[in-house]
């Protein structure tokens, strides 16, 4: 007795355009091809996906979220780069902070010695015109001792700055990450 066992299944087959899997009869032969791209995102388990599984150079800038690299991350010598120019911001702002009280010092003596030589000069007047005198002398040469510390604590500030930016340059030298 034969039987002919394909008339006691159902056959089905797939549309030409599976997404997923395609199955084929031939004959007595069944066959299911994964189509390309045919897993997606929801049928693929939590944590199913690991580093063996990632090919070299598979993930991409873009890929990356922002601030997710952190120095530990990086390579040693992106590390020293990053470490000198620290130390260099560091050295620039302590110049500019020491430059700054230097010449607010210094102006601030200068306005003191040039009040002092107002006021004795008006004191050989008279008493009551020379107080008046000395306090506008005074008075004004502490505001122009004033602008003048300001101004060039202000151009040491820029000038260290320009120290810090140029360093920063020199000692930074961006490539590529090696890949590992």
């Amino acid at each position: 007795i034969y039987i002919d066992v394909k008339d006691l299944i159902d056959v089905y087959k797939a549309a030409e355009n599976a997404v997923e899997v395609q199955i084929a009869v031939t004959g007595n032969t069944i066959s299911a091809t994964l189509v390309d791209g045919g897993v997606s995102t929801a049928k693929l388990a939590d944590g199913a996906v690991t580093n063996l599984k990632l090919a070299t150079n598979a993930v991409s800038t873009e890929k990356v979220v922002d601030g997710a690299i952190t120095k530990a991350k990086l390579d040693s010598g992106v590390q020293a780069s990053l470490d000198k120019a620290d130390g260099a911001a560091q050295v620039a702002a302590q110049a500019a902070a020491t430059a700054k009280s230097e010449a607010i010092s210094a102006a601030a003596e200068d306005a003191t010695t040039k009040a002092n030589a107002a006021q004795a000069a008006a004191e050989t007047t008279a008493a009551a015109d020379a107080t008046s005198k000395a306090n506008a002398a005074q008075s004004a040469a502490v505001a122009t001792a004033a602008a003048d510390a300001t101004s060039k604590a202000n151009k040491a500030l820029e000038d260290a700055k320009a120290y810090a930016d140029d360093k920063a340059a020199n000692v930074l030298v961006w490539g590529s990450f090696p890949t590992a």
